[in-house]
């Protein structure tokens, strides 16, 4: 599950929503060196431990490269009558597999569990996890640190030099936690509120860790929660459009109906129920749950606006596309408050101007052909221009449909977190949204203004012959042009 500057909190599919935060109040964190001046077994000496999170793990950015080759295949290989010699790994130390095929290694028989995907089978990576672990024992028993009763250490040595990567998880309070104080930033965690605040974050990371580690089942109450959220989340979203749930009711059915009718002591399951979890934890960490300034409305703000500049030429620009840039500009400003990006909502906005530049592009090719016949039986060059201009302007309106159609050919498909690093590029730093609105309005503009210059080619026309009755067609024609104007989105809204 799902990219946006300065902070961001999303995983690649996720298909629910994603925030990054301007730079407000940052929380200090005082960082103190921890006091690795004790006396250490030799084979302890020389590795550092270096604070980690589990949203820093980089199982999705390997880059290893596979050969394969032809292979002589052993008669009866991988039956049970000739099973292939496990690699080797040293006491007490168990291989599992993630659901999405990772290797990962676990160790129950100490005081601590420990948990590493580092390739256990070898042996520089093993000495350096057994140092490594020892030597985070006895930095806990120097420091007086009374570790929780059920947490569980994550370790990784680095492979180009002597630092070791570790946190540890409370599976008792679902947080991350480490033995030293440590710097937010430095961890790449976004700013907070309060160290309240600060729960939520630190809860997705427990959650990571466990999607990415499911070697024990999740616990009843956790699964019963997770339930009963998404029931009421279903409702919520039923029954109001500015729910902050990250899922619409049709995917909270699928999720209720997925948990609810399976057994949750398996490992599938396990990452299953984690995920959502995770889903939920950024949820609540970017609607400020249980804070004072709770948001409890998709549109309400909790972060300053920038200012955008409305100067004459903005409002010039404006009221030739005859006011449409201000609707949509005040729709991407809804689906991006706080930096916030709702995937459901942003694929009903792209569908709305899909709907709406696929009409422009119908309409634009029938007042093409109107005004070439137009124009065939103008003499005068009064005519000549008007339908020169019409013609021009309806060629603009199809190709700008055209254009837009094809930059957002899978603007509907985008996940949350493709949508948000979108809005984030097209926002003006000075106007806001207001110029990529323009460009949005352009085709249906260019329609009107199509309209106004072919009634404008048909007066001429008619002024010109001097015949009463053209006279009034052309009142009529414009009058019925100005009604297709403001009503061509429902008459063509089936199309």
């Amino acid at each position: 599950m799902h990219e946006v500057s300065p902070q961001c909190i999303a995983r690649e599919s996720t298909d629910s929503f994603i925030v990054s935060f301007p730079g407000t109040t940052t929380t200090d964190v005082d960082s103190v060196d921890v006091p690795f001046q004790i006396e250490l077994p030799d084979y302890c000496q020389g590795s550092m431990l270096q604070p980690t999170t589990a949203l820093r793990n980089d199982r999705y950015n390997t880059t290893e490269m596979v050969y394969p080759t032809s292979v002589n295949i052993v008669a009866g290989v991988h039956s049970t009558a000739c099973l292939i010699e496990p690699k080797y790994l040293p006491m007490s130390w168990a291989h599992h597999v993630n659901p999405e095929g990772a290797n990962y290694y676990v160790n129950n028989a100490g005081a601590v569990c420990v948990v590493t995907d580092a390739p256990l089978h070898k042996q520089d990576i093993r000495e350096k996890i057994h140092a490594s672990v020892e030597k985070i024992h006895i930095l806990v028993e120097h420091l007086g640190f009374k570790l929780p009763a059920d947490c569980e250490l994550y370790i990784k040595p680095c492979s180009t030099s002597d630092k070791v990567s570790y946190y540890f998880v409370d599976h008792d309070s679902q947080t991350e936690f480490w033995l030293q104080n440590v710097d937010s930033e430095e961890l790449d965690i976004p700013d907070v509120s309060s160290i309240e605040h600060l729960k939520y974050i630190l809860q997705e990371h427990y959650w990571t860790h466990v999607e990415y580690f499911p070697h024990r089942s999740v616990s009843t109450k956790h699964r019963d929660e997770l339930v009963n959220m998404l029931r009421h989340a279903q409702v919520d979203q039923l029954t109001s459009d500015s729910s902050t749930f990250p899922y619409d009711a049709e995917h909270c059915i699928n999720f209720l109906a997925l948990i609810e009718g399976s057994d949750i002591d398996n490992p599938y399951m396990t990452c299953v129920i984690a995920r959502l979890w995770i889903v939920i934890s950024q949820q609540r960490f970017t609607q400020f749950y249980s804070e004072d300034h709770a948001r409890l409305c998709r549109f309400q703000r909790r972060f300053e606006l920038s200012p955008v500049v409305q100067d004459i030429k903005a409002q010039i620009c404006s009221a030739l596309l005859f006011g449409m840039p201000s609707s949509i500009q005040k729709d991407l400003e809804q689906l991006f408050v706080d930096r916030i990006v709702y995937g459901m909502h942003w694929r009903k906005f792209m569908m709305t101007q899909e709907r709406s530049w696929r009409e422009s592009a119908y309409l634009s090719a029938g007042l093409i052909t109107a005004t070439a016949i137009a124009l065939r039986f103008s003499r005068s060059l009064l005519c000549l221009t008007t339908g020169a201009v019409s013609l021009m302007l309806s060629l603009g309106a199809l190709g700008s449909s055209i254009a837009l159609l094809q930059r957002y050919v899978k603007g509907g498909e985008m996940n949350a977190a493709t949508a948000a690093q979108h809005i984030t590029e097209v926002e003006h730093d000075k106007y806001g949204f207001g110029p990529i609105a323009a460009i949005h309005s352009l085709p249906r503009a260019l329609i009107y203004w199509t309209l106004v210059a072919l009634a404008f080619h048909t007066l001429s026309y008619a002024l010109t012959t001097q015949s009463i009755a053209m006279i009034a067609t052309t009142i009529a024609m414009m009058l019925l042009a100005g009604a297709i104007s403001f009503k061509s989105r429902s008459l063509l809204s089936n199309i």
